[in-house]
């Protein structure tokens, strides 16, 4: 069940080609390291966090597609608690659905994000986050009340870089993880039931060679980064530059406000006619619009209260969205999985405990 969902996610990142989509399933559902998450009772929690993860990604997914539709994003966030209560990190599907909304619906920079609290063609994506936002706030704070409100005290065995009182080794060790994983994903040479113990060494120095292979792997990752944010500046430049001109748009994704600044040219080239909103008693068109050609006519419905304000989405449509969709993926769910600052909260009392035993001692 759990790669037929995700199937159904590489579909809809691969705009439905069949290729890319059946290599994704049939190695999601036979990669050597998911023998991990299945070989144990104890590892099937991984599975189901995975099964509810997807089935709140893909109902946000929908919600993006149908706004007026709020049964969508109400079902994401109760899969997302049950994702968060099977394992914590299940809450991250909040995070990467408010990346989808922002960076694959909205073609939004980072540098552009202040437009979303006074624009009101953001009317849906501010209400999306919000939910998005105070539901991630509450699960935590429920999360944390559940544990007695304080973190978990791992044994040394479970967390040994967390435990050693360098700070060094500690975050030679921490920065490796990441590589390492990584590394497991491409070529899962080395598989194991139960990562704990001194089953990864510790780097104590930094003449070990994990540490160039550590920072090859971020400096590839900057690289990246930089990468995807240039061609989010692309696409804006284009977008800008396209709405005083003809359209550039091939797909069905320009929004209603491009189409309409373009005026009825580019709906007459279409339709042949005109274009119209479709208007209620109340002089609203309740995010209707129809284009006719006299003989027949198609209607669209979109999210928003005014011709000017609605989005026209049907999914992704080039490889920089497939790409920030993939890297999420990948990302959001392994960073509470470090146990990122229950490290450095361990480590900083390994220190402190390190220090007073070296003053108490004669």
């Amino acid at each position: 069940m759990v790669s037929a969902l995700f199937t159904q996610l590489a579909s809809a990142i691969f705009c439905h080609n069949p290729l890319p989509t059946l290599a994704a399933g049939l190695l999601f559902a036979a990669h050597p390291i998911h023998t991990e998450a299945v070989a144990g009772i104890v590892g099937r929690a991984d599975v189901e966090a995975c099964l509810f993860f997807l089935l709140a990604l893909l109902s946000y997914m929908r919600y993006c597609k149908y706004r007026d539709k709020k049964i969508y994003l109400y079902i994401c966030l109760v899969m997302s608690a049950a994702a968060m209560f099977t394992k914590e990190h299940g809450v991250t599907v909040l995070l990467l659905c408010a990346v989808y909304d922002l960076f694959v619906v909205h073609r939004l920079h980072p540098k552009d994000f202040l437009v979303i609290l006074n624009q009101k063609k953001y009317g849906a994506l501010r209400e999306g986050l919000l939910h998005l936002i105070l539901t991630s706030i509450a699960l935590v704070l429920v999360r944390f009340h559940l544990m007695g409100s304080k973190t978990p005290d791992f044994a040394p065995a479970d967390n040994p870089a967390s435990d050693n009182a360098s700070w060094h080794t500690r975050a030679f060790t921490f920065f490796y993880l990441p590589a390492f994983n990584f590394w497991l994903m491409l070529c899962p040479r080395w598989l194991s039931f139960d990562w704990s113990m001194e089953s990864i060494p510790l780097i104590t120095n930094q003449y070990d060679p994990r540490n160039f292979f550590s920072a090859c792997f971020y400096i590839a990752c900057l690289h990246f980064l930089i990468q995807i944010l240039r061609s989010l500046s692309t696409q804006k430049s284009s977008a800008l530059s396209g709405s005083h001109g003809s359209c550039n748009c091939t797909s069905t994704c320009c929004t209603w406000n491009h189409r309409i600044q373009l005026g009825r040219q580019y709906l007459r080239s279409t339709y042949n006619k005109s274009y119209s909103c479709v208007m209620n008693n109340n002089g609203s068109n309740n995010g209707h619009h129809r284009a006719s050609n006299g003989h027949s006519s198609v209607q669209y419905r979109s999210s928003q209260d005014s011709c000017t304000d609605c989005y026209c989405f049907s999914g992704m449509h080039n490889h920089t969205d497939a790409v920030i969709m993939a890297t999420s993926l990948m990302a959001f769910p392994f960073v509470p999985a470090t146990n990122f600052f229950l490290r450095r909260i361990r480590g900083c009392r390994a220190s402190a405990v390190h220090t007073q035993h070296g003053v108490l001692s004669p």
